[in-house]
């Protein structure tokens, strides 16, 4: 009975299954029945979509081949578009100025990724309303969506197919530069509509609006989202020209290309319209470039640039394209105002106009309503807005204004004469008015800076106090250059003039911005060309006003030119803890606390590695903030000490003591650095100024324990003379060991050593000098104070009395000023000195090292002889040497110097090697009275150095020396650049040499023989030198006798010597021997009618000129008040003297007898070859000045005159009237055949009591006799 009752169950239980899989079954066909309805109604409303999809149009321009670069710019709008935002439709802008190829960049955008935008591309114009109209029909009439009579209704209608788009989408809107956006224009970029569409899509529009101007005028646009497009790069320009026209590039043709990126300032419309004259012509670049010289702008209008875009003709040409943002202007309510500033800016440097410019000028401008309202509060910002709203102007980065050098050309074009003549005035005043609230060197007269005359680079309190006087001048140059392109329109304009004294001043200000940069001919012309607008004044100025004009004469002083040269850096752009900082929310502050602890964990867990990067966060995050907290910087050093970056725990710690020096933390950090770099004596220092801000410190602060165990009673804290003195005398001479046996840790304050103090100590005394010195050695000396600071603590040695160390030494933040002592260190020393400073007043070298020396941070000045001699092993860091009467630092014997990043400027005399070697890096050799880098009998290697400013030569190898220069910028020395003799070597290689005063570099050849090497001069960059870029020449002592060759020399044959391999060098607008100096001719116009042409000069004065005898006459009236006055401005009376027995330029004379250097160049002279000079007619003498430094000339004649029939054969005396005439031609004068002269032709006439009268204010052809 239970099986058959559990057969009934399983039975039961078996048809319950099936009962309910039968009605499972009935619900899945249901289910399926629903499905497949499902899909039949998805499949009828996909179908009713698909014919409602509007049709994907692709109406965007075609591709231009000749698209070159922006990638770059193309990225940053692909990345501005593809946004992580929410919004639908993504606007961005494309802005920049007319003509610089916003709607190529945007075409190009488009082709690069139209596989992207599968819903289609619809290009717009934005010109104007019917513009638009017009390209919005063009998308109506394929979307059905066109109505007859309405742009709003067919916009409406065409945007609202826009919204059923599902697929990504591209909109561009070009030239939207209408000064008032139409409703239209805005509905399409920021409409309704963007928020109900089907799929994302974007929009770019191309304007000249700036990214301000477009979120003023377009509600809810991002700045953020505007690409400002800048002018091709070089790089870019040449790309586009050769692709353009179809030519190969080579070192020809790339010079042409950047000729005409410099001339068109790489306007991409501009080198459209050039190249596309070019192919019309079928003419090469160099032709171009020779016609745009004489046609400019003309030449560039000759030919339109195409385009696919449809855009307007006015906007394919330079001189049409910016005449809408004129007349944006113009239609404003100070739209005149603005206009009139415009015009001033276009005689002015197009790359820097300041804010400040925008003025009432001085004197003022002609214009009251112009004045009245940019002297009103807000005026003259209302006219920079109006003049940056389009991008005519553009702010830079220095918040002042740019314009392209072709607007400026576009606006010059459409003023009329007297527009230009009110334009450049107005230019002139407001410059002037810019000048007076800027510091001028005219604060620098001549009587007062030569009153103490030294080297100017020593006398330096503020080295950019004419900083913004150099910027000014800029200006003052442009206005100069276009004062003489427009110079023959001038006698046109009647009733307006330019000859005012506003503008002389603007051309002196050029005149003295040339001089301060090694410019002196120039500026000489400059000079006169401002005295002759004052002379061609109908108005006459008294001498008072004269004056006050020009409060400097021409050519500058050295001395002058150098004080105001160094006066005009730019100011650092430093984190000064003394100026205010970037002020921060309280957040960011919490925040970065947050992180300092966060280190802490990490650091305390041993994860010193993430404790750097936190503490590294917070100090990128707030460094030159006011929420920037020191202490991440020392938690920061403690990781790195713990990874073993000592390098870096060093840098941490220095810089931690600057925020903070009197705490311990740095000092110590800085100690445990140096042990670990094995700087163990610098570390001990390091570690007692630690102690002496902490006198726990050795308790509480454990590394200190293990580091220095024995530390603490070594070190002796001293203020006063007395102490000081005990504790040297506790001092133990003799016992050499690896560690100081004190350390005497001085407070601030002066302390005064003598022999009478040291009575008792070991003493020597040097049988020369007479110097007593105290024997030292075994222990530390270190001065309370930080690195970032002049010592502190000084020590001054009293009579003759000075030092002797024999054994270690460090000192530390010390000034050793000795009276008639130095400082001498023995064979066996080791010293290393660091922030300390050296003074003395022996005629002995000032410190002497035979021994191992290391300086760092230190300076070594006015000292009455050398400052520094390294006869052992040194290294010298960071360190300066100045204002030293002799050698700067000298190298002696057979050792090494390694000098780094440091300054020698102001000596005698800045580095000398002598018997030693010496590398040298990174330093800055100037401003000294003799030559920068001196080597005799030595090696050296210069590398990466600045060499500038120096009387003589940069740098002078000789004696069997040998020298590798490389990679250094040697510039404005008063001699060569570099000069080699006959018996050294060396290897100049990717140098910079430019600017020296007689030449490049002088390599003389070596005679053939064993050991000479063949010198090598390669890939040097060697420009504007006022001699030949590279002498091969034979030098010849610089002595009485040796004008020229020897006849051992003159009639050897060059087989007998070795010229220096010269290969791949640069030269470019240097003078070289046998060529004429440039011609600076002033200008000259007319002095009655103003006419250009051929002038005849006043027979009287020699210097007002006439067309004519009728203008002359007719200007006699006012002239004969003038003439006089004219003749003693631009003249010297001068009296000749016999002739010295010397070297003179190009001869010299030896007990009357004249031999002239043997060159072919060089013509004869004598009654032979000219007559002699006339009474009243102008005739030419030849004046040759030398350097006051030649030893040939030790009782010779610094200058001399003579003409070509040497009837006028003489000295001249230099202290006497002949000064201005000495002065002028050693700085506007060329080489002579030997060393150290300069020579200048001037107009001269005979004149009473055997007196000569010298024209120095225009200047004959240059002679060759």
């Amino acid at each position: 009975s239970k099986l058959l009752n559990a057969l009934e169950t399983i039975e039961k239980s078996l048809k319950q299954e099936i009962q309910d899989l039968k009605e499972r079954q009935l619900r899945t066909e249901e289910y399926v029945e629903e499905l497949r309805l499902g899909q039949l109604t998805l499949k009828e409303t996909i179908e009713r979509k698909r014919k409602e999809e509007p049709r994907h149009l692709f109406m965007a321009p075609k591709q231009t081949k000749w698209f070159c670069g922006r990638e770059s710019e193309l990225a940053l709008l692909r990345i501005m578009l593809m946004n992580d935002s929410e919004e639908k439709v993504t606007v961005a802008a494309v802005s920049g100025l007319g003509g610089n190829g916003k709607t190529s960049l945007t075409a190009e955008y488009i082709h690069k990724w139209k596989h992207y935008y599968h819903g289609g591309v619809y290009w717009f114009s934005g010109e104007n309303d019917i513009k638009l109209k017009a390209s919005v029909d063009d998308i109506a009439a394929q979307f059905n969506t066109l109505h007859d009579n309405s742009l709003e209704a067919t916009l409406s209608k065409t945007l609202a197919v826009f919204s059923r788009i599902t697929k990504p989408w591209l909109m561009v809107i070009d030239d939207m530069d209408e000064s008032n956006l139409s409703q239209n224009l805005l509905k399409l970029v920021l409409g309704s509509w963007q928020a109900n569409v089907a799929c994302f899509g974007h929009l770019i529009a191309t304007t000249r609006r700036t990214s301000q101007e477009l979120e003023e005028a377009i509600l809810g646009f991002k700045e953020s989202r505007c690409l400002t497009l800048e002018c091709f790069s070089l790089k870019e320009a040449k790309k586009f020209v050769f692709k353009r026209i179809g030519i190969v590039g080579d070192e020809v043709e790339d010079k042409n290309v950047d000729l005409l990126f410099q001339k068109l300032g790489g306007l991409p419309l501009a080198l459209e319209q050039a190249c596309a004259y070019i192919k019309y012509l079928g003419c090469t670049l160099s032709a171009y470039l020779d016609l745009y010289e004489k046609q400019s702008l003309q030449l560039l209008n000759k030919k339109k640039a195409t385009s696919p875009y449809g855009t307007s003709q006015e906007r394919l040409a330079v001189r049409t394209t910016w005449l809408l943002n004129f007349e944006h202007i113009r239609k404003n309510e100070h739209g005149m105002i603005a206009i009139r500033f415009i015009n001033a800016t276009a005689f002015m440097n197009p790359n820097e106009i300041q804010k400040e410019l925008i003025n009432v000028g001085e004197p003022r401008i002609d214009d009251k309503a112009y004045c009245d309202h940019v002297s009103s509060p807000l005026g003259s910002l209302e006219v920079l807005k109006l003049l940056t709203d389009f991008s005519l102007f553009k702010e830079t980065h220095n918040s002042s204004l740019a314009v392209h050098r072709l607007v400026q050309d576009v606006i010059q074009e459409h003023l009329k004469p007297e527009e230009k003549v009110e334009s450049i005035v107005d230019a002139a005043r407001l410059l002037g008015l810019a000048f007076l609230n800027c510091p001028s060197p005219d604060v620098l007269l001549e009587n007062q800076v030569n009153e103490h005359a030294d080297r100017s680079s020593l006398h330096l309190t503020d080295s950019s106090r004419f900083y913004k006087w150099r910027k000014m001048c800029l200006h003052a140059c442009e206005i100069k250059i276009n004062l003489e392109t427009f110079l023959n329109i001038f006698r046109d304009v009647k009733e307006k003039t330019v000859f005012l004294p506003e503008v002389a001043r603007i051309v002196y200000e050029c005149a003295v911005y040339l001089n301060v940069n090694n410019y002196t001919s120039q500026a000489y012309a400059v000079a006169n060309f401002a005295y002759r607008i004052l002379d061609w004044n109908d108005e006459e100025i008294s001498e008072e006003r004269v004056k006050a004009l020009f409060p400097h004469m021409f050519p500058l002083s050295e001395f002058l030119r150098g004080h105001i040269r160094y006066s005009c850096k730019a100011p650092l752009d430093t984190n000064n803890l003394s100026t205010s900082k970037i002020s921060v929310n309280d957040s960011l502050k919490s925040e970065i606390e947050i992180m300092r602890l966060e280190g802490n964990e990490f650091f305390m867990e041993s994860h010193f590695q993430k404790a750097i990067e936190t503490y590294s966060s917070g100090i990128d995050r707030t460094k030159g903030t006011n929420s920037f907290d020191p202490k991440l910087l020392s938690n920061r050093a403690s990781a790195y000490l713990r990874l073993k970056q000592f390098n870096n725990a060093l840098n941490d710690a220095e810089e931690y003591m600057k925020y903070s020096p009197e705490c311990w933390r740095g000092y110590a950090k800085r100690a445990l650095a140096l042990q670990g770099l094995n700087e163990k004596w610098d570390a001990l220092c390091a570690a007692a100024l630690a102690f002496y801000h902490d006198r726990e410190v050795f308790e509480h602060f454990p590394p200190f324990q293990t580091s220095f165990p024995n530390l603490k009673q070594s070190i002796c804290v001293c203020d006063n003379v007395s102490l000081l003195i005990s504790l040297l005398s506790q001092l133990v001479y003799g016992i050499v060991s690896d560690m100081p046996s004190k350390i005497i840790v001085l407070e601030p304050g002066k302390y005064c050593l003598s022999a009478e103090c040291i009575d008792g100590f070991r003493t020597e005394e040097d049988q020369f000098s007479k110097v007593k010195r105290l024997w030292m050695g075994g222990f530390c000396l270190v001065g309370v104070g930080d690195s970032s600071s002049e010592p502190g603590v000084t020590l001054s040695f009293g009579s003759n009395f000075g030092l002797l160390l024999s054994q270690n030494f460090n000192a530390v933040n010390l000034s050793f000023i000795f009276d008639l002592g130095n400082w001498w260190c023995k064979c066996a020393s080791m010293v290393r000195l660091f922030n300390c400073s050296f003074t003395s007043n022996i005629d002995d070298r000032a410190f002497v090292s035979q021994g191992s020396l290391s300086v760092k941070k230190c300076q070594f000045i006015n000292c009455r002889s050398t400052a520094l001699c390294a006869a052992g092993s040194a290294e010298v860091e960071d360190s300066v040497f100045s204002g030293n009467m002799s050698i700067g630092l000298q190298v002696g014997k057979p050792r090494n110097l390694v000098l780094k990043n440091s300054k020698l400027h102001g000596n005698q005399w800045g580095l000398d090697v002598r018997s030693a070697a010496c590398d040298v890096t990174g330093c800055q050799i100037y401003d000294n009275k003799k030559i920068g880098v001196g080597v005799e009998n030595g090696k050296v290697e210069l590398t990466r150095n600045e060499i500038f400013h120096n009387d003589r030569h940069g740098i002078y190898v000789c004696k069997n020396s040998s020298a590798i220069i490389e990679e250094n910028e040697i510039f404005e020395n008063g001699w060569q650049g570099i000069t080699k003799t006959s018996d050294a070597w060396c290897r100049i290689s990717r140098n910079k040499i430019y600017q020296n005063k007689c030449g490049g570099i002088h390599v003389e050849p070596n005679k053939k023989a064993p050991g000479h090497q063949q010198s090598i001069v390669e890939f040097n960059e060697i420009l504007g030198n006022k001699g030949p870029g590279i002498d091969e020449k034979n030098a010849f002592d610089d002595q009485i006798g040796s004008a020229f060759p020897s006849l051992e020399v003159l009639f050897a044959s060059e087989e007998n010597f070795i010229k220096a391999k010269c290969t791949e060098n640069k030269l470019k607008n240097n003078i070289e021997r046998e060529s004429e100096p440039p011609s600076q001719e002033v200008p000259e116009i007319c002095f009655f009618c103003h006419k250009q042409g051929q002038l005849k000069k006043c027979p009287r004065c020699f210097t007002a000129k006439y067309c004519n005898g009728e203008c002359q006459r007719s200007d006699w009236k006012r002239h004969k008040n003038n003439c006089a006055r004219l003749l003693e401005k631009y003249s010297v009376l001068v009296k000749v003297l016999p002739l010295s027995s010397c070297l003179i330029g190009d001869k010299k004379v030896l007990k009357g007898v004249e031999i002239k250097a043997p060159f072919s160049w060089l013509e004869r002279s004598g009654p032979q070859y000219a007559e002699a000079p006339k009474p009243d007619k102008l005739f030419i003498v030849k004046i040759q000045a030398a350097d006051s430094w030649r030893k040939s000339n030790e009782g010779g004649t610094l200058l001399a005159i003579e003409d070509r029939s040497l009837t006028i054969n003489g000295d001249l005396d230099v202290h006497e009237h002949s000064g201005r005439i000495y002065h002028l031609v050693r700085e506007c004068g060329s080489n002579c055949n030997s060393y150290g002269w300069k020579k200048m032709f001037f107009w001269a006439q005979l004149a009473k009591n055997k007196m000569v009268r010298v024209f120095v204010g225009d200047f004959p052809a240059y002679q060759r006799w």
